[in-house]
């Protein structure tokens, strides 16, 4: 079954990378390690990169969760360019991992009867699974990850496959079959709670009350 990329680490400083495999092996296990950026089509959950890799790019991992790592002085041009955390040299394993640990629990969002949450694999709504494919899974938890907030066509399909990015026409069709599968699946309440709202301009929202967002943000 096809797992989404968690971490994608490029350029990680070798001792770090070997500390981490030695002393947070689960973590470790989460991680693709790269000396430079592929194009494959997994679309990682966060990115760990030196602030001169993201600063040259112009931030290639727009929309993507992104901590930088390096010399303080950039940590300014880092932020500017959507870095969402920064590792100021010298830093250490157990400071990345808690930097990074709220950019990857598990993607969940509380509704009036039960939540609707991913678990890397597949989503769910109590015990019931919502039938879907790999794109579509991928398109709802982009969605999810910016929830309550307009992403374009073009970067929804950018972000669903980066180096093949779908057409528009099939994006249409697989945000139609994500709106009937989460139909089937939740309860009339909950499926009145959370929707896919599209503007012809701004593109496809995942839209649902700020109240369920704040039962989250209480547990943390």
């Amino acid at each position: 079954m096809h797992r989404l990329l968690e971490i994608q680490c490029i350029d990680l400083p070798p001792l770090i990378r070997v500390e981490l495999k030695e002393r947070y092996n689960v973590w470790y296990s989460r991680c693709r390690f790269l000396s430079t950026p592929d194009n494959t089509e997994d679309l990682p959950r966060l990115v760990v990169c030196p602030a001169e890799h993201l600063i040259h790019s112009g931030n290639k991992y727009h929309r993507i969760k992104t901590i930088a790592f390096g010399n303080p002085e950039l940590l300014e041009s880092a932020f500017m360019l959507g870095a969402d955390n920064f590792l100021k040299d010298p830093w250490n394993c157990g400071e990345l991992i808690a930097r990074s640990s709220r950019f990857l629990n598990a993607a969940e969002i509380p509704l009036c009867s039960g939540t609707l949450y991913y678990n890397g694999f597949i989503f769910h709504y109590g015990k019931r699974e919502l039938v879907m494919t790999p794109l579509q899974n991928r398109l709802l938890f982009i969605l999810m990850d910016n929830v309550n907030e307009f992403l374009s066509c073009k970067e929804l399909s950018e972000l669903s496959r980066p180096g093949n990015p779908i057409s528009k026409s099939t994006l249409y069709s697989e945000i139609s079959y994500i709106r009937k599968a989460l139909k089937e699946t939740l309860p009339r309440n909950d499926e009145k709670s959370i929707t896919i709202r599209n503007s012809h301009k701004r593109g496809y929202m995942l839209a649902t009350a700020v109240d369920n967002l704040c039962k989250t943000v209480d547990k943390l």
